[in-house]
């Protein structure tokens, strides 16, 4: 079996595959928020001026706790997958460790069989 066999079984495809989608539905929702147009109109009151501009603070503030939550989203999965690499390959050390075992074991059987 190989080291990537090994990861492809242990990683749980599925989970990071529906997870994955929720994110880049989110990121995706996250860029289409941008607003190219200028947020407040020189030509209004500067009171209508600054209620656009706290308006516009909210919003940021709002996209700002959606970005955050979308990286959380991502840091949490990249940290399932490493920990998911380090079991397989903590079992693939067993493995090989107790292959190398068996082999020992097999030369002196071999050897006590020639002896005898």
């Amino acid at each position: 079996m190989s080291i990537t066999t090994g990861i492809a079984k242990a990683v749980p495809w599925k989970d990071v595959i529906k997870l994955l989608s929720t994110v880049v539905t989110t990121a995706g929702s996250l860029l289409h928020l941008k607003n190219p147009k200028p947020i407040i109109n020189k030509s209004d009151s500067v009171e209508s001026q600054i209620s656009t501009i706290q308006d516009h603070i909210i919003l940021l503030e709002d996209h700002n706790q959606k970005q955050s939550e979308v990286i959380k989203q991502i840091a949490d999965q990249l940290q399932n997958i490493a920990l998911k690499v380090q079991e397989t390959t903590l079992k693939q050390l067993k493995i090989f460790w107790i292959s190398i075992g068996a082999i020992v074991l097999s030369l002196v059987a071999i050897i006590i069989a020639f002896i005898k």
